[in-house]
């Protein structure tokens, strides 16, 4: 039991925060951007900007849809086949390429686009 514990522990210390890289004070918008990609929505203010980092989609696939469909069959007559749908259609991750906030993000920046405040 204790070493099942001890386990636990140190795996949970290998998955360190990816945010703590970003130093109030220090860190610039650039480079938030560089590495996270542009923020999912950015909010203009007299002070500055908050840019939110929304957490990643899941990539879990929807289950498979079909529909009937009617088709011209020879002779005149009609026939229905199944026809399958895709829910994804369209649907495109506009940060792929970059790493996200794994749980979502919430960054102030100064009007000079240095990082004010972080909130994870």
């Amino acid at each position: 039991m204790g070493l099942v514990a001890v386990a636990f522990l140190t795996c949970a210390a290998c998955a360190a925060d990816r945010t703590d890289w970003i130093q109030p004070g220090k860190t610039t918008r650039s480079e938030v951007v560089q590495r996270y990609g542009e923020a999912d929505m950015v909010q203009a203010s007299q002070d500055g900007e908050i840019a939110t980092y929304r957490p990643p989609l899941t990539r879990t696939p929807p289950p498979p849809m079909e529909i009937p469909v009617v088709r011209a069959a020879p002779f005149g007559v009609a026939r229905t086949e199944m026809e399958p749908v895709n829910p994804w259609l369209g649907v495109r991750d506009v940060a792929a390429g970059t790493e996200r906030p794994p749980d979502g993000l919430r960054i102030e920046y100064d009007t000079r686009g240095i990082v004010r405040d972080v909130q994870r």
